[in-house]
C-alpha cells in the first residue's frame, strides 16, 4: 500500500510537471506567433508604406 502511494505521488508529480510543460510550451509558441504577427503587422506595412513614400517623394 505505501508503494501503491509512491507511485501515485510519483504520478501525480509527473502529470503536474507535464502540465506545467505543456502550459510552457503553449506560452511560448503563443508569444512567438505574437512576435510574427507583430512583424507581419508593423515591419510589412511600413516597409510597404516606406517604398510608396519613396516612390512618392520621386515623382
Amino acid at each position: 500500500f505505501p508503494i501503491l502511494v509512491h507511485w501515485v505521488k510519483l504520478f501525480l508529480s509527473l502529470s503536474f510537471c507535464s502540465f506545467y510543460f505543456l502550459i510552457y510550451v503553449i506560452i511560448q509558441h503563443y508569444k512567438c506567433f505574437v512576435i510574427l504577427e507583430l512583424i507581419f503587422h508593423e515591419l510589412i506595412p511600413t516597409t510597404f508604406m516606406k517604398r510608396s513614400l519613396i516612390k512618392m517623394m520621386r515623382i
